[in-house]
């Protein structure tokens, strides 16, 4: 059980990706804080990429306060799905957790599709889920991002998590394209994203502590989450 420091930070010269985070879906998770304001508007992006089996029922992957829209974001067996605040579940795309690596976009509220959840699988695949009035632009329970890879009190996803970035904006496909960049993470500093988590790349391990990076902009400081220092691995997409 150890801590993970988010910091800001920029790139030096070139890019690589080596490293993510494997969690055990008991009691690992990344604490932004409770000043984190990472997708607190009505249309956001969210970009990641995971790995992992099948993971049984309704486990946390992204996650705010209670009644927060980003509390839904869940896996069922196989599936990526979201949660309504009633307790309705909606599959936003299926055949996510095969133990392959994937990429997945989600859009909240896309241009002429409010109240909607679009969300892209490597690179194309595109569905739409619409949800009901609570979900509207700006909507009832809208809140920041908080926690990844679970929730405060654990079951979260058993698996591996790389490269998480969020913008306070709405991808183009071409972006999509760009990010999936033939299933091979590339860097994203031209695309601008409010908060980016390479998710073991440049984290440095104290003895007790994980050091990790906030390579967008939003400036989240550091917070304590259960990672162990054999959690970072030398696997990525």
């Amino acid at each position: 059980m150890s801590n993970v420091v988010i910091n800001p930070y920029n790139f030096a010269a070139g890019f690589t990706d080596t490293y993510s985070f494997e969690f055990d879906g008991v009691d690992e998770v990344i604490d932004l804080g409770a000043s984190s304001t990472v997708g607190n508007t009505g249309i956001w992006s969210l970009s990641f990429w995971v790995k992992g089996a099948s993971q049984g029922h309704y486990i946390n992957l992204f996650a705010a306060a209670y009644y927060n829209n980003w509390t839904f974001y869940e896996a069922k067996d196989a599936n990526l799905m979201f949660r309504n605040i009633n307790g309705v579940a909606f599959t936003l795309m299926t055949d996510v957790f095969d133990d392959n690596w994937h990429h997945i976009v989600v859009l909240r509220n896309p241009s002429g599709a409010d109240k909607t959840l679009r969300t892209y699988k490597d690179g194309a695949n595109e569905t739409n889920i619409t949800l009901d009035w609570r979900f509207g632009a700006g909507g009832l329970y809208n809140g920041a991002l908080r926690y990844i890879g679970g929730h405060a009190t654990g079951g979260g996803i058993v698996g591996l998590m790389d490269e998480i970035s969020v913008w306070d904006s709405e991808l183009s496909t071409a972006d999509i394209a760009t990010i999936y960049n033939s299933g091979t993470p590339g860097d994203l500093t031209s695309l601008s994203p409010i908060a980016w988590y390479r998710m073991g790349e440049e984290a440095n391990w104290d003895g007790s502590n994980w050091t990790l990076t906030d390579q967008g902009s939003s400036g989240i400081d550091g917070t304590s989450v259960n990672m162990d220092e054999a959690d970072r691995k030398a696997e990525t997409p």
